[in-house]
């Protein structure tokens, strides 16, 4: 089984994240990662290929910038609206 929290992890390298909210980004993004893996295995394809499709897949698609934008809302909802204290 592949170590997709390393694929991930190494990709998030450069952005300099505060461990958690890195922590959160890793789990999320391997997790997608890996239920495309299965599905791929279930669909037929040997480990390689399935390990390779889902990493492509990943790599082509922008996954990683679709999941920041999801998480930075996320985020910034969670912030509150100003001037109402809570």
């Amino acid at each position: 089984m592949p170590d997709w929290k390393h694929e991930v992890r190494t990709r998030l390298s450069s952005l300099r994240l505060p461990p958690a909210r890195e922590a959160e980004i890793v789990d999320e993004i391997s997790q997608h990662l890996e239920d495309r893996y299965r599905e791929l295995i279930t669909g037929g394809a040997p480990p390689d290929e399935a390990t390779r499709l889902a990493l492509g897949e990943f790599r082509s698609g922008n996954v990683l910038a679709r999941h920041m934008s999801t998480l930075q809302q996320a985020r910034a909802s969670e912030a509150g609206t100003p001037g109402v204290s809570t």
